[in-house]
């Protein structure tokens, strides 16, 4: 019986451990006159890029976890669905965050409050 205990313990904090959100979801903002000045990662493995002046997103994205600091994300042009990109987010920093296109440096970005 107490192997049965242990199993379900370790079982269910590794479950849970699993459904922790990555330090890059969020909203982040970038300042100034940027190609991309603001990027949406939902909990749900979504992303969406977006360009000053536009309210619609200008990049749809699928994204994964590389490592505890990065994600991956795949993205379509939303102009043209043809056209697809490779985006990734780095948190270097609380509340901070470097986002590039492909080996390209971007844009450092801000981590925007929750709000409810």
């Amino acid at each position: 019986m107490r192997k049965v205990k242990v199993s379900v313990l370790l079982l269910s904090v590794l479950l849970t451990a699993g459904c922790s959100s990555h330090p890059g979801a969020g909203t982040w903002t970038a300042e100034g006159q940027v190609e991309i000045n603001k990027v949406v990662v939902t909990f749900e493995g979504r992303a969406q890029l977006f360009s000053a002046g536009r309210e619609e997103p200008l990049w749809r994205c699928f994204w994964s976890g590389q490592s505890r600091r990065n994600i991956a994300m795949e993205c379509i042009y939303a102009v043209d669905n043809e056209t697809e990109a490779m985006f990734s987010l780095e948190t270097t920093a609380p509340g901070k965050a470097n986002l590039h296109k492909g080996d390209k440096f971007l844009v450092e970005l801000n981590r925007q409050p929750e709000t409810d």
